[in-house]
């Protein structure tokens, strides 16, 4: 299960703050998902299904950044 889901039913507030430290890993990476791979995937877990499951999201979260214009500020609406 991903953190952000597991967040999301158990805790709102959690959930609007995890998604924002999100948002500025992957803006700190500059979206670079392979460099996100490397730095944050990787830590969470040796699990291979997991890390794919998560790299997906972040790919999904990152094509939503970009295409709200979300590049320099501001946060999804998830």
């Amino acid at each position: 299960m991903l953190i952000a889901n597991q967040k999301l039913r158990e805790n709102i507030a959690e959930y609007v703050l995890y998604m924002w430290q999100v948002e500025n890993i992957i803006r700190s990476l500059n979206f670079d998902i392979n460099l996100i791979n490397l730095h944050v995937i990787e830590a969470m877990t040796s699990n291979e299904d997991a890390r794919e499951d998560v790299r997906e999201w972040y790919e999904e979260i990152i094509q939503e950044m970009k295409q709200n214009d979300l590049v320099e500020a501001g946060h999804l609406q998830r």
